[in-house]
């Protein structure tokens, strides 16, 4: 009644094979994709922390740059990043004597993986700005 054929079950075992060496290396390249990309943005993140405290160390009245660059250095040593010196920015606000202040805080992107068909940026940079304190 039932017949069992082996040349079909062979060629779809074959063709099983070749669909799988046909889609593991896309695979492979979103599963990178998605690791390298889920690191940038941690690091960018980290980055983002890092200028947010020294704005808020800047800011102070009797702020110093050494200690805040000091403490900068720190953090993005912990972190994993390359210190590279905070530019600091002062500019009035128009009609007030406040004063705003840009920290923007560069590194090279420490790469987690060496894929080299992802496109990756070579530096992270974040900027933030604060209203600088006291008189």
């Amino acid at each position: 009644m039932f017949q069992i054929s082996t040349r079909n079950n062979r060629q779809r075992r074959g063709s099983v094979i070749v669909e799988a060496a046909l889609l593991f290396p896309l695979l492979i390249f979103i599963t990178m994709g998605i690791f390298e990309y889920g690191w940038m943005i941690l690091k960018a993140h980290e980055l983002t922390s890092i200028a947010e405290q020294a704005a808020r160390l800047e800011s102070l009245p009797d702020a110093n740059t050494a200690s805040v660059n000091s403490a900068v250095q720190s953090l993005m040593t912990n972190m994993g990043l390359t210190y590279q010196a905070p530019v600091y920015t002062l500019a009035t606000i128009a009609g007030t004597n406040q004063q705003l202040l840009t920290v923007t805080l560069t590194t090279p992107y420490p790469k987690l993986t060496n894929f080299p068909l992802l496109p990756l940026p070579a530096n992270l940079t974040t900027t933030v700005t604060m209203t600088q304190e006291g008189p």
